[in-house]
């Protein structure tokens, strides 16, 4: 609509310039044809105006269809409420330690890495629904972490970790 405010105004200057152009000259009387040049002046201008105003609305009319596109485009609202979340953990260690007789038996060095990715949703106001995966070893059942191989990106085992149904219920 600003563009139409301008068009506008733009219409309105060039009238009052016209009308003060004509009504500063000189107190003499126009001829047939300076009257008709100066009315064939008027109406290019005019055309010309008209011819920017329809270019300003044809522009807002696309920009309005497009806003409607997008709106229309919009995710759906379970997707909307789903929350994903995670964290990644990334350490050295190193271990080396005695056995029962004093003598020292070699360290143990390794790199261990821990990734874990989740989501969670909730589905009614008072239910949700989560579920999160993890890396691990597949003989470890106590730990998340996994113990890196000679290539770094080595990931065997991967696992759900939890999925869950948490209900609770909204007071009466």
């Amino acid at each position: 609509m600003k563009g139409v405010g301008k068009v506008a105004g733009a219409i309105v200057m060039a009238a009052t310039m016209a009308i003060g152009i004509w009504s500063a000259a000189p107190a003499k009387a126009a001829t047939q044809a300076e009257l008709e040049a100066k009315i064939k002046m008027m109406e290019q201008t005019l055309n010309e105006m008209k011819s920017q105003l329809q270019q300003v609305q044809t522009t807002q009319v696309q920009q309005q269809q497009a806003v409607e596109v997008a709106a229309a485009n919009k995710l759906p609202s379970w997707v909307e409420r789903m929350t994903f979340y995670g964290d990644t953990r990334f350490r050295y260690e190193h271990t080396s330690y005695d056995d029962l007789n004093g003598k020292s038996k070699s360290g143990k060095d390794r790199f261990r890495i821990r990734l874990r990715f989740g989501v969670r949703s909730q589905i009614h106001p008072d239910v949700e629904l989560g579920m999160r995966m993890v890396t691990g070893a597949n003989d470890d059942a106590t730990s998340t972490n996994q113990t890196m191989g000679n290539y770094f990106g080595e990931y065997s085992a991967w696992g759900l970790d939890r999925a869950y149904v948490k209900w609770t219920p909204s007071p009466s």
